[in-house]
């Protein structure tokens, strides 16, 4: 399995490759036209918690963004950050109890924001320009699962 770091590395490498093609607004109208409904990422998110077997979904509306935090016993890791900054790739794909398992839904967020935030371990991922994770330390609340989406 690759690092964080390496992650990160690769796909900043892409974004200035997609930049530099003319690529990056493609996408972006891509990912517009994938999710025509700006709030179909609710739904997504809804999908990933029932995903991780949650069994309370928050919903927090905030001056800085929509906090959605569930209770689902499967938390983010390096893995589901590589499954979400890439294309029709999925850690759930091989799950047939899984919903979500075509590695487009969480690009449902990424419709509506460039810059979602979740955790990893007990740092926070902020990422830019859709693909890039970026690593924050910050602690979080132990067996709570979240996703803030500024707004």
């Amino acid at each position: 399995m690759t690092t964080f770091d390496a992650l990160s590395a690769r796909r900043s490498a892409y974004v200035v490759a997609a930049r530099d093609n003319g690529f990056e607004e493609g996408l972006r109208r891509l990912l517009a036209d994938l999710y025509p409904d700006n709030a179909h990422f609710i739904y997504e998110l809804l999908q990933n918690a029932e995903d991780a077997g949650a069994h309370q979904v928050v919903f927090n509306l905030r001056r800085d963004g929509l906090l959605v935090e569930h209770d689902g016993a499967r938390l983010f890791d390096l893995r589901d950050i590589e499954s979400i900054t890439s294309i029709g790739q999925s850690t759930k794909a091989d799950d047939a109890t899984s919903i979500g398992k075509f590695g487009v839904g969480f690009k449902a967020v990424f419709a509506y924001t460039q810059t979602p935030r979740h955790p990893l371990g007990h740092a926070l991922v902020r990422h830019s320009r859709s693909v890039r994770p970026r690593l924050r330390t910050r602690p979080r609340a132990a067996g709570v699962d979240h996703v803030l989406v500024p707004i």
